[in-house]
């Protein structure tokens, strides 16, 4: 039950109030597969429309017609055919495939971790989230999910996603050197931070 999956993972999120973030970074294995979901905005209770004009930065704008208080951004390098299919058909269904099990888990837990922090009943369902796939940079092997999974994080970090209109094709996200390049960069960060913890103990 949706219960007992927040019983095993409400201390991560004891300290934190994560309806006051704008964005959620989940990272989900699932048959030895990693991708990541991206939460977006949800302390949204309605929908809330912004225009945006060519000099203006703002968080974020939405279609006007969706009535989506948030967005659930699955970014899976493995998505099936039939998940693009429905992606560029954009017969709205906001760019969802028909068996979203990670939207589920998401929405769940909000539900949950809503009535336990604010003591609230709030629905996270299809009607107020929108589960969106981009079209993302893929690996080239069996090995390098998790790599991209982490640019993945660091490219949505630096340059949040500002419009939400589908599809959305982010194939050109980043270069390939850059997830070639992680590994190294990780290696050496672990380095360093050994050296700094040995020389202060």
């Amino acid at each position: 039950t949706a219960e007992r999956r927040h019983q095993s993972v409400k201390n991560w999120t004891r300290h934190v109030d994560i309806f006051t973030k704008d964005f959620i970074f989940v990272p989900v294995n699932e048959n030895s597969h990693w991708y990541l979901a991206v939460i977006c905005f949800p302390w949204l209770e309605k929908a809330v429309y912004e225009d945006k004009n060519e000099q203006d930065v703002v968080p974020y704008s939405k279609t006007k017609d969706s009535a989506s208080s948030g967005s659930v951004i699955v970014f899976n390098d493995r998505l099936s055919k039939t998940e693009e299919a429905i992606e560029d058909s954009n017969s709205g269904s906001e760019g969802k495939p028909k068996e979203s099990h990670m939207g589920k888990v998401c929405k769940r837990y909000l539900k949950v971790e809503c009535r336990v922090k604010k003591k609230l009943q709030r629905e996270f369902s299809r009607s107020s989230m929108r589960e969106l796939y981009p079209k993302i940079p893929k690996q080239n092997n069996s090995t390098d999910c998790g790599l991209y999974l982490l640019q993945y994080v660091e490219s949505f970090s630096q340059k949040p996603i500002e419009n939400f209109e589908t599809p959305l094709h982010l194939e050109n996200w980043f270069p390939s050197c850059a997830v070639r390049n992680k590994r190294e960069k990780i290696r050496d960060l672990i380095l360093r931070l050994h050296v700094e913890q040995t020389k202060k103990s």
